[in-house]
């Protein structure tokens, strides 16, 4: 695999992992929004039990094998595509960042905009 190949999969694959988790959020934000009491009792369990975790495996299922494309292009030293290999990396992490805040982050949003 080339190393451009690499530095547009690393990319991709950080903007699925940013992504999936941007949309948990947002489908928690806006139902929040939409009917303040959506998440208490049982909409609390979906959120703890279902949508967290489900955000998580997204997250590390792709945000995972973009931090270790990106460390091997550490290691090699592709310097053209040095862009593409940080933007996936950073979206890789802001991914894992928003996958663990997904408990309770968007719910607190909500909260503060109604």
């Amino acid at each position: 695999m080339t190393a451009q190949t690499r530095a547009s999969l690393t990319l991709v694959l950080g903007l699925v992992a940013a992504g999936f988790p941007a949309l948990v959020w947002a489908f928690i934000f806006l139902t929040a929004l939409r009917k303040p009491d959506a998440f208490h009792d049982q909409g609390g369990m979906f959120v703890s039990f279902i949508l967290t975790p489900l955000s998580m495996m997204g997250a590390f299922a792709f945000g995972i094998p973009a931090l270790v494309m990106w460390a091997g292009s550490k290691a090699a030293s592709y310097a053209e595509e040095s862009g593409r290999w940080r933007a996936g990396a950073c979206l890789s992490i802001l991914g894992l960042i928003l996958a663990f805040g997904t408990c309770i982050g968007p719910q607190i949003l909500a909260a503060q905009f109604r």
